[in-house]
Order: structure tokens, then C-alpha cells, then sequence
């Protein structure tokens, strides 16, 4: 689920594991991206505070059904954000720095 991937730090965010060579958010490209700020601190993903997704509403184990939905939601919405804000892939992959030459020759 959504929350879990949350919960467990498992979102596709730039600093997870190694991926990006960039730090920078993919959305605002004014901090680096971590998981606190996509969530909770990015005023271009966060125009308005009620979309922030904060630690207690990943955490709180006597939320509602209606609460834990609505944590899922935001959480889908700001994924989605990260996703189409046109980022290069990670690693590089399909940008526009030049490729290695491959000097092996077939005999």
C-alpha cells in the first residue's frame, strides 16, 4: 500500500537508495528532495497546508478507515506530482550526457 511504502521510507523519492544522481526536488529544483520535504515542506507541491501529509498521519495507529483513505489520497496526488514533472530518469538514463564510447573490437 500506499501508507506502507510511506511508512517505510519506499516512495520514489530522490534521495532513496542511491537512484538519482540529482538531488534537487523534481518539482520545485530549490531543495533537495527527501522524503519530508516532498510530503510536508515543497510550497510548489504544498499550495495549501491542508495537502501535507505529516508523520503522525502515517503513523497513527487510531486513525479511521476515512483517515487512512484520505492519508492515501494525498500521498497518490503528491507521487503523481513528482511523476509529471518532467525529471530526467534516474541515473542519467535517456539524458543528453554523452555516451561511452564502446572500444572493444570484434575479431
Amino acid at each position: 500500500s500506499t501508507i506502507f511504502r510511506a511508512r517505510t521510507r519506499m516512495l520514489d523519492i530522490k534521495n532513496f537508495r542511491g537512484k538519482y544522481k540529482d538531488f534537487l526536488c523534481r518539482v520545485c529544483r530549490k531543495e533537495n528532495e527527501t522524503q519530508e520535504h516532498v510530503l510536508q515542506e515543497c510550497t510548489t507541491i504544498h499550495r495549501d497546508l491542508r495537502s501535507t501529509v505529516n508523520t503522525q498521519d502515517l503513523f497513527d495507529d487510531s486513525a479511521t478507515k476515512e483517515k487512512l483513505q484520505q492519508t492515501a489520497r494525498k500521498l497518490k496526488a503528491i507521487i503523481k506530482t513528482l511523476k509529471e514533472s518532467g525529471a530526467p530518469p534516474p541515473n542519467g538514463e535517456g539524458s543528453d550526457l554523452p555516451m561511452q564510447a564502446n572500444h572493444s573490437t570484434i575479431d
